[in-house]
This record gives C-alpha cells, sequence and structure tokens, in this order.
C-alpha cells in the first residue's frame, strides 16, 4: 500500500514526474494510487475473498490519509471515528510526519550519501497515541526538527540540484515536443494507461522509427525528431546549462509581492552584443520547505511527558531553544539557456543579473559566479638528453626540506643537488 501511494511521486522516474508538469488538471497522486488500487482488484489481480468492498475503500483511505482539515478523505468506506490516528500514518495531513517521508528520506539519504541527522527509529519508538492522534515524546521535538532539515537538504542538495533541474527540464521539452503524436496528456488520466509510462518511455521515442517503417517519409512524426533530438542531447551529457539564481526576499513572499518574471523582462536587461533569443531561456521558480510552506510544522505536533502520561500538549519553539528559525520557506528563481555556448550562457547571467538588480536595487545577490571554462593547457615537449637549457648556477642551489625527528620537533636539512651526471 505505501510503495504504491509513493510511487506516484516519490519512487517515480524523473521523466513521469516531468509529464506530471505537462498535465495541468492532473489529480493528487494520492487519488491516483487509489484509481490504480482499484483497477487492479477490477482486473482480478486480488480476489474478492482475500479484500471486500469495504476493506478496498478502507485501503484507499488510507493511502490517501488525512485531510488539511485533519479529517480522513472520503471514500464511502464507514468512518472509523475511534481510530482516526490510523489515517496519519501513510499520509498524514495534520503535519506531514508520516512513514512516507521516513522511507524516502532514509532511501535517497543513503544511496545519494547525503548525511542526514534525525533518527528516524527513536522517532518511531517514542510515539504514542492520546486522543485520536499519534503524538511523541517531549524530548523529540529537535528530532522531529531534524526530519523537516533532513527534507529540506535533500531537495537542496538532491531533488533539485542544478544538474538534476537541468536534466528534468530537458525531460520536460522532450515530453511535450513528443505529446502531439504520443498523447501522453491524454492517456496520463486513465490508470491503465498511467502505469503503462514507466522508464521505457524514453526508449519509446528513441526508437519510434522501428514501429514506423514510413516514419522518414511523413512530416507528422516531426514532433517525434524534435523530441528525439533533445533526448539526444541528454545521453551525451549536454545539458541545458545553468546561469544564475536568485532567493526572493521573505519579506516579498510575506507581502503578496512577488510574481514570476517572462522571459522577455530578464533578457530586456542585457545591453551586450550577443543575441538572446526568448525561446533560449527558461526561467525556473523553486520553493523548498518543510512539508507545510510557510508555517512550521511542528506547531501542530503534540507531546507527553512519559508513556504513563495521558495528557498531549504543545510546544512553543521558543520555550525549547531560542535557536530555532522564524522562517520555514524559501522561494529561488533560476536562470537556465537552452543555448550551451559559453557567451551565450555568460549573456543570459549578465541579464538575469542586472534584472535582479533592477527589482531590488542590489539588495539582493545572485548566485555564486559560474565556474570558469576549462582551458586546454598544452603539454610542454620533452627535452632530449643533452640539451638541458636550465643554468647550472640554478640547479646548485640548495633545497630545503623538512622533516621531522622521532621527538616530533621539527629541523631543517639541506641537502645538495649533484650535478656531476648532467652534461654542460
Amino acid at each position: 500500500m505505501h510503495n504504491m501511494r509513493s510511487s506516484q511521486l516519490q519512487l517515480l522516474s524523473s521523466h513521469q514526474r516531468a509529464l506530471m508538469l505537462v498535465c495541468v488538471n492532473l489529480r493528487s497522486h494520492e487519488e491516483m494510487s487509489g484509481e490504480i488500487l482499484q483497477t487492479i482488484i477490477d482486473d482480478g489481480h486480488i480476489t474478492d475473498d482475500a479484500l471486500d468492498d469495504i476493506d478496498m475503500k478502507r485501503v484507499q483511505q488510507l493511502i490517501v490519509g488525512s485531510c488539511p482539515n485533519h479529517q480522513p478523505a472520503a471514500t464511502g468506506a464507514p468512518p472509523l471515528n475511534d481510530k482516526r490516528f490510523l489515517f496519519d500514518i501513510v499520509a498524514n495531513g495534520r503535519n506531514s510526519i508520516d512513514v512516507d517521508k521516513f522511507d524516502y528520506l532514509a532511501r535517497d539519504s543513503h544511496y545519494c550519501n547525503v548525511k542526514v541527522s534525525c533518527d528516524l527509529n527513536r522517532l518511531q519508538r517514542l510515539t504514542k497515541v492520546l486522543d485520536n492522534e499519534i503524538c511523541f515524546k517531549w524530548s523529540e521535538y529537535e528530532n522531529i526538527f531534524e526530519l523537516f532539515h533532513a527534507r529540506a537538504t535533500m531537495h537542496r542538495r538532491v531533488y533539485t540540484h542544478r544538474k538534476a533541474k537541468a536534466i528534468e527540464l530537458m525531460l520536460v521539452d522532450a515530453l511535450i515536443a513528443a505529446d502531439p503524436v504520443l498523447n501522453m496528456t491524454e492517456r496520463i488520466h486513465d490508470p491503465r494507461e498511467f502505469v503503462k509510462m514507466d522508464d521505457t518511455l524514453l526508449k519509446q521515442i528513441e526508437n519510434y522509427s522501428m514501429l514506423h517503417p514510413h516514419f522518414e517519409e511523413s512530416d507528422d512524426h516531426a514532433p517525434v525528431i524534435a523530441s528525439q533530438k533533445i533526448i539526444t542531447r541528454l545521453r551525451k551529457r549536454q545539458l541545458y546549462k545553468y546561469c544564475s539564481e536568485v532567493i526572493i526576499p521573505p519579506s516579498v513572499i510575506s507581502a503578496n509581492l512577488w510574481k514570476v518574471p517572462s522571459v522577455q523582462d530578464v533578457i530586456t536587461c542585457y545591453s551586450g552584443p550577443v543575441h538572446i533569443k526568448e525561446e533560449d531561456v527558461i526561467l525556473c521558480e523553486n520553493s523548498i520547505d518543510f512539508a507545510m510552506k510557510s508555517k512550521n510544522p511542528l506547531d501542530n505536533v503534540h507531546f507527553f511527558d512519559n508513556f504513563d502520561s495521558r495528557d498531549k500538549y504543545s510546544m512553543l519553539k521558543n520555550t525549547v531553544s531560542p535557536m530555532y528559525p522564524d522562517i520555514f520557506q524559501e522561494h529561488k528563481l533560476r536562470a537556465y539557456s537552452r543555448d550551451g555556448s559559453p557567451d551565450h550562457v555568460d549573456a543570459v547571467k549578465h541579464a538575469f543579473d542586472r534584472w535582479v538588480s533592477k527589482m531590488w536595487n542590489d539588495k539582493v545577490v545572485t548566485s555564486t559566479p559560474l565556474r570558469p571554462p576549462h582551458t586546454l593547457v598544452k603539454k610542454a615537449a620533452a627535452v632530449p638528453a643533452g640539451q638541458l637549457e636550465v643554468p647550472r648556477q640554478t640547479l646548485q642551489q640548495s633545497a630545503v626540506h623538512l622533516s621531522v625527528d622521532s621527538s616530533g620537533s621539527r629541523m631543517e636539512k639541506k641537502r645538495k643537488i649533484q650535478l656531476d651526471s648532467i652534461p654542460e
């Protein structure tokens, strides 16, 4: 049940997630998971004696989890008023502490070699149900904070890494280009079609001509050819180039004054010799938070003193430590270039930085400078024996070497370079 639910987002391949971005009206991944379960039962993969209608609807409830108003989502099953805490286990709409998060943080941090400091085993042990709610021992406040901090860290260092986002943007372009022929945006709403959109999607596009003998002669397949060119770039790792990024001031976000600029707004700030085409620039907005947008999820967590306690209570962060943050969300705007030439990348960066300066009067600083392009250094030709051009006087200078004796103290040793074997 859990793997099915999380497979719709956390375990999806990159291009499947990209396809979700193409579909404007796509339902939530939890709802799609419930429909996939219904399809599995309808197709006879799960027999009626193993899971009756009430049980199936109950499982769908557990997949969808608790809604933001802390009520289990309605699926037609009788309510479990005395066990509402069960709906917080998989998808917790109350405070976002659920096994889904435990699963992907532990797995992804391990395989990506990113160290996170939350102790998930301890967090699961020190829990108790009070008033139909999963509560935690008071000592776990910091551990829960580290859970959400680990989530933000994984998003910053892995899920929204600059290279990862460049690949995602290329996949989006490839899928959008091929959609007029493959009709993915229509098929994705059908659970039976949705499960077919796995890692073979890119291969289907790349090998499209094998299934269509008259591929080269038809003009209807131009979208596929355009998609294949993007995938070829991806295979060769000729990625879209990251240019720059800026953190949007929190005051602008809180005042609801932030609006993503158009590409034209940015490139008009450039006055250099390079011609920047609007279709070659991508502005990508990125938001990282503690799973509840601008809110502190710990404000919705209840605690208890010990396992004999029957009362639950809230803990304010300032009563725990004054070092906890007041802001729990960051917004970034990134600029990418589809044209990978260094001149074009520099031009887009210059335009973006000028736009930032124009917007906030140099009060906001963009990202660190781009890495300089690699320059090829020619190796010096080897000097044949007997043609050494280094002056003998230079070679005769003593070299001072530092060594450490057995007592750990340093002493200087001079060693003369012997030149008897070096020809005049």
